[in-house]
């Protein structure tokens, strides 16, 4: 009996409780082992991409820093620079203006022996001192030359310099064509950032990465951290960088775990909600992969794809297929005068300028087409669709007519125009044949004006190659200017009194007979000097001259023309007084003549330039007035001796009354203002008699003297001075 009833059998109730427990138990276990997975791989997951995205962050600043290194070394003007020894060129193109505008913190030149020649750090420029070890730079030299020497060859790496992180990038100072270079061991640019505090805090905020810092090399990594080990371009271990390992796994857990324990009887609900927490943070992270993704082919200050945006968007299938078509067109533009807004109004308003230009882009391409900022103020356009130049032709309209209204930058009302190089597909085509095509139709259009879009063509390819021709003896000539061999020689056309045809003073005019080219003209090589910066050497080259040949004739007056480019440099009024100063010439003896569009382009910084020199007692013309857009108001606030009216206004002064009229005009405005009134392009005993008449009695045409030796000029003024007096 005792077994019967001691050892009874569980009745039915107690198995179904016995059951549910289990059941309950069994299903609270993997309800549990289940949320404690899914936290875990969250965490794992969203730690393996933030790691991704920390990989991109340091990829993208070496890129960056790599990038900028090559603007500045395969710089025609940084090799002279450097191989001339101007530090004061390096200092404020190299040094200070590129610190300034927060390209490096830290620049050093080193020659061929890896000494250093210059350097430059947030402290001052160092001439010919270090601002790095030397070891640092014996690691980047010894790395960079087991490479070979030529363009895009750069090197990249961690460093430490004076308790600091600096991400450096190393690479060859080149001339424009590296196959002049005249050693195998040319000068280096070492050049990098620093892993500031600050710059920290702002790789984190762009890259979403929390606790992101720098520690030593062999230091480790606090708790709750990953660690990500930097070298250095040797291979080296140089720091440690760690950031917070992110759990968003553990806070799906937290709030999941009550959910379980309360309603671990109503399983329906806790899955559903387990489930429904689990794709919440799925979603986060998806979010927050998405926008790393997007910040990485976006620019950041206008929102338009970048540059590595626009080279990913041009790879997908059905825009490749369309450009092979020749169903696209390829639309290159740059800001005009965008480095004047940036010098006189601030770089806040130079972006603003890009902001606004953004948005009329991309207020002008039709859904399909793609805009992308590549750098500084150059921008992109791809055009897809059927009839691709007409595509282009209406999106070039509808730009004119948006950029046409004036963008308030610092309250003034200024005029951004843009000027635009296009390249329309055919079958075939390749998209970086197309950009290379628009880039060049963009630089025929900018040295036109900027005002018309130019459409790319073979025969713009043909003139590109002969500027660089020209660039390229140019430079030659202008070398062998400076050691006595010149190939440039002075012409002189003289402006004389319209009456009697005595000489008033001499126009130089500066002639090339290059022994390759042969005779170059004025109008094709003087813009190429001022785009590859010849200029200055150029212009000192025919005051220099003229000064010289003035010598031997006190009673001479010679006027000399002088581009925008020259008057805005800071030195160009003193390099004016030394030459003269050298010479012996009264600066009342030179006349400087300036253009129209001096006082368009740089209208404060020409008026400066201006004033200094005649406080000294230089005198100023304003040549070929009427040709450009040059106001009253200009006249009445730049202090001009001369006013040369253009040889426009005489071509019909023989046949019409009305072009007599508005000749005789222009003649009593400049006398009105107190300037002495030349007319250019006499041609005619007419046109000469026509402007006597108006009141002008200053004549240059070939009528009185075409352009002539120094020699033949002294034979003109003793003819000119024994001739009877007559018109003419």
């Amino acid at each position: 009996m005792l077994n019967r009833v001691g050892l009874r059998r569980p009745s039915v109730p107690s198995y179904i409780f016995a059951s549910l427990v289990v059941a309950g138990l069994v299903t609270v276990s993997f309800v549990l082992t289940l949320a404690f997975w899914m936290a875990s791989e969250a965490n794992r997951q969203s730690a393996q991409q933030v790691r991704n995205l920390v990989t991109s962050a340091t990829d993208a600043i070496s890129q960056r820093v790599s990038l900028n290194n090559l603007d500045y070394s395969h710089w025609e003007e940084a090799h002279n620079a450097v191989t001339t020894g101007d530090v004061a060129w390096i200092n404020n193109n190299i040094g200070t203006g590129v610190s300034e505008a927060g390209v490096f913190q830290l620049t050093q030149i080193v020659d061929s022996k890896s000494h250093p020649s210059y350097g430059y750090s947030r402290k001052g420029a160092k001439n010919e001192g270090r601002v790095m070890p030397q070891s640092i730079i014996d690691e980047f030299t010894t790395s960079l030359r087991t490479m070979p020497i030529g363009p895009g060859v750069v090197v990249s790496g961690l460093a430490m310099i004076d308790g600091q992180y600096y991400c450096l990038a190393a690479s060859h100072i080149l001339p424009s064509d590296p196959n002049t270079l005249d050693t195998d061991a040319p000068y280096v640019l070492i050049s990098g950032v620093r892993f500031s505090p600050e710059r920290m805090t702002e790789i984190s905020k762009e890259y979403l990465v929390s606790g992101l810092m720098l520690m030593a090399a062999d230091g480790a990594a606090p708790a709750g951290y990953d660690e990500q080990i930097l070298f250095s371009v040797g291979g080296l271990p140089v720091s440690n960088l760690v950031w917070h390992r992110p759990r968003p796994g553990n806070g799906l857990l937290a709030k999941a775990l009550p959910a379980i324990g309360v309603m671990s009887c109503i399983l329906l609900a806790s899955f559903w909600c387990v489930a429904h927490r689990s794709s919440g943070m799925a979603e986060v992270i998806v979010t927050e992969r998405e926008h790393a993704q997007t910040s990485a082919r976006t620019d950041s200050l206008t929102g338009l794809l970048n540059r590595t945006g626009l080279k990913e968007k041009v790879k997908q299938r059905e825009i490749n297929a369309a450009i092979q078509r020749g169903d696209a067109a390829v639309v290159y533009f740059d800001l005009n005068a965008f480095k004047e807004i940036n010098d006189t109004e601030g770089h806040d308003a130079g972006d603003k300028a890009l902001r606004v230009t953004a948005e009329r882009l991309v207020s002008c391409v039709r859904p399909g087409d793609h805009v992308a900022r590549l750098g500084g103020d150059e921008f992109v356009c791809l055009l897809l669709g059927q009839n691709p130049e007409a595509a282009a032709r209406g999106f070039c309209q509808r730009l004119r007519h948006a950029m046409a209204t004036p963008v308030d930058l610092n309250g003034k009302a200024l005029n951004v125009g843009v000027a635009v190089g296009v390249s329309v597909g055919s079958v075939g085509a390749k998209w970086e044949d197309q950009l290379i095509q628009s880039d060049v139709a963009m630089y025929h259009a900018k040295r036109a004006g900027g005002d018309t879009p130019v459409f790319f063509s073979e025969d713009l390819q043909v003139a590109r190659d002969w500027e660089k021709s020209v660039a390229e003896r140019l430079r030659s000539g202008v070398e062998d200017a400076s050691q006595g061999r010149s190939p440039f020689r002075l012409e002189f056309q003289p402006v004389v009194a319209g009456s009697s045809g005595v000489l008033v003073y001499a126009e130089a005019l500066l002639r090339w007979n290059d022994p390759s080219l042969g005779r170059v003209s004025p109008d094709a090589f003087i813009p190429v000097a001022e785009t590859k910066g010849l200029l200055p050497d150029l212009g000192a080259y025919v005051l220099t001259e003229c000064c010289r040949l003035m010598q031997g004739m006190s009673d001479l007056t010679v006027s000399v023309n002088v581009s925008p480019l020259q008057l805005i440099e800071t030195d160009f009024a003193d390099r004016v007084l030394r030459i003269t100063k050298d010479a012996g010439i009264d600066p009342q003896r030179l006349i400087f003549e300036v253009t129209e569009n001096a006082l368009i382009e740089v209208p404060e910084r020409a008026c400066v330039g201006i004033n200094a020199l005649r406080d000294r007692g230089f005198r100023f013309a304003l040549d070929d007035f009427g040709t450009g857009y040059a106001s009253i108001n200009y006249l009445k606030h730049f202090p001009f001796d001369t006013l040369k009216i253009d040889r426009s206004y005489l071509a019909e002064v023989e046949t019409s009354a009305q072009a007599q009229a508005v000749f005789a005009t222009l003649a009593q405005l400049g006398q009105t203002l107190g300037m002495e009134v030349v007319a250019e392009g006499v041609e005619t005993r007419v046109q000469s008699e026509a402007v006597l008449q108006a009141g002008c009695y200053l004549h240059q045409g070939y009528f009185h003297a075409r352009p002539m030796s120094f020699d033949a000029l002294r034979e003109y003024i003793e003819w000119a001075r024994q001739k009877p007096t007559s018109v003419a």
